[in-house]
């Protein structure tokens, strides 16, 4: 299973893949990009990394941009994003699963002007991806009264919006949800709940930097418009915390 990410030219730049292992956890993810390509675009050759730039696109990025004044729907993963797409809406999702949206991928979308709504798993992580993409997307512009954010009907710990859709939900099912208990359910994530979730691979430097910062939500500019604390900003390279 793999999806291709293109670049705003509708250039593909990579796949991120998902394969069956005999691990505990009985899957591992991965990037590819291509290295060379022969005759009729078939790859003949790839490179097993994450390419430079990656972090900067979006899943489905040349659909979001061919219709800038669609209702938008934004996922935590991108199995989420084309059930979405199976449902009849726009959609899309970054990459690496939760809290990997980055400022560059909030600025591909800056100049949307349809409403976006921000599907958010049930579980802790999920609280804390949602809140970063939706606290990411205010600081480049993108006014609160376009944004919002619902999850699904499954009662369940780390539900997201394919199982929402597997239980016989439709889109008129999602439930809303307020910015406000997202920053108070962020506030509350701890490593061992990426852990527990299925996040693993964790380095030691970055449960640290995880324990002593937690969530930390946006400092205001002087023009009054949120910017994205330092570790807001980052974006991570490592490829080893998802699920999905």
């Amino acid at each position: 299973m793999a999806w291709t990410f293109h670049d705003a030219n509708a250039r593909p730049i990579f796949e991120h893949y998902r394969v069956t292992t005999d691990q505990s956890r009985g899957k591992r993810y991965g990037y590819r990009h291509p290295l060379k390509i022969g005759s009729g675009g078939h790859v003949e050759d790839w490179c097993y990394r994450k390419p430079q730039g990656a972090d900067s696109l979006l899943y489905r990025l040349p659909s979001i941009l061919r219709h800038p004044w669609q209702e938008l729907w934004l996922t935590e993963g991108e199995r989420d994003a084309d059930a979405l797409v199976a449902a009849g809406v726009l959609a899309s999702s970054h990459h690496q699963a939760a809290g990997h949206f980055t400022e560059a991928q909030a600025e591909s979308i800056a100049g949307h002007r349809g409403q976006i709504i921000l599907v958010v798993d049930r579980d802790l992580p999920g609280a804390y991806d949602a809140a970063r993409r939706y606290d990411l997307l205010r600081a480049v512009g993108l006014p609160a009264a376009r944004l919002s954010l619902v999850h699904g009907r499954v009662w369940r710990r780390g539900a997201d919006a394919r199982d929402h859709f597997e239980a016989g939900h439709g889109l008129k099912d999602f439930v809303k949800l307020d910015i406000g208990l997202m920053h108070d359910l962020a506030s509350q994530a701890t490593p061992a709940d990426y852990t527990d979730a299925g996040y693993f691979g964790l380095t030691p430097d970055e449960l640290s930097d995880f324990r002593q910062h937690g969530w930390q939500p946006l400092t205001q500019s002087s023009e009054g418009v949120g910017v994205p604390s330092a570790r807001a900003s980052s974006g991570s390279t490592r490829t080893t915390r998802e699920r999905k």
